[in-house]
């Protein structure tokens, strides 16, 4: 299935090994916008060497060393009261000890490879069929009785994880917020409108990076099997 943000990653990698080339603010802007949707054991293994933690409110992703990320804005905190700095650019850079365009070029690196990384099939290693995940989702996400829901991929796996707890381990798709943003993802590429769609935004905001948002709507379509 074809992934826009993928292509786009290895454009950049591509590009960023030019001699003499200089990163522009937007291709930054995306860079930092995709590092945020992807933080969490994998990213702070590979800066901190420990998994960290998901803060109870799941706005924040907490190493060891005291510093937390951001999982909206991806700026990092040292510290209690802190307005926080930075971005994953940032925050790679001064933990790896390196130049910028070489954070830069990592961190495109590392991106490309989450957003590349096999999907779990359904029906096979997940036991859960795409059609069934779609009806467990809808029940969590919708209960409150509303018909529309606009938010970030961690925001909707935290309400499936509070609806059905250590039941989540049943699908791959279900443990981590990774894998819930590539089943929205798929769910958004297929264009499939059966029970609700799902639509997906990068919003751009000064001084702050992207963040992608995911707008899940009710259609009363039937789901066929």
């Amino acid at each position: 299935m074809a992934n826009p943000t993928a292509d786009r990653l290895k454009q950049l990698a591509d590009i960023l090994r030019t001699p003499g080339y200089w990163i522009p603010k937007p291709e930054l802007d995306f860079l930092n916008a995709v590092a945020v949707s992807h933080i969490g054991e994998d990213f702070c293994r590979k800066l901190f060497g420990t998994p960290g933690y998901l803060s109870p409110n799941g706005k924040w992703w907490t190493v060891g060393n005291g510093i937390s990320i951001s999982l909206d804005t991806g700026r990092f905190f040292t510290g209690h009261g802190e307005t926080g700095t930075g971005n994953p650019v940032m925050l790679w850079r001064t933990l790896r000890d390196t130049s910028f365009l070489s954070a830069v070029e990592q961190l495109t690196d590392w991106c490309f490879e989450q957003e590349t990384k096999p999907e779990p099939k359904p029906g096979q290693d997940t036991g859960i069929s795409l059609n069934n995940l779609k009806r467990l989702v809808e029940l969590a996400v919708f209960k409150d009785g509303k018909t529309s829901h606009r938010n970030s991929a961690r925001f909707f796996w935290n309400l499936v994880q509070k609806e059905y707890g250590d039941d989540c381990l049943g699908s791959q798709y279900f443990v981590s917020a990774t894998q819930f943003l590539k089943l929205l993802r798929t769910w958004s590429g297929a264009k499939c409108k059966a029970l609700f769609e799902v639509k997906t935004k990068t919003f751009l905001y000064p001084n702050r990076t992207p963040r992608i948002v995911f707008t899940l709507t009710l259609t009363g379509y039937p789901l066929i099997d």
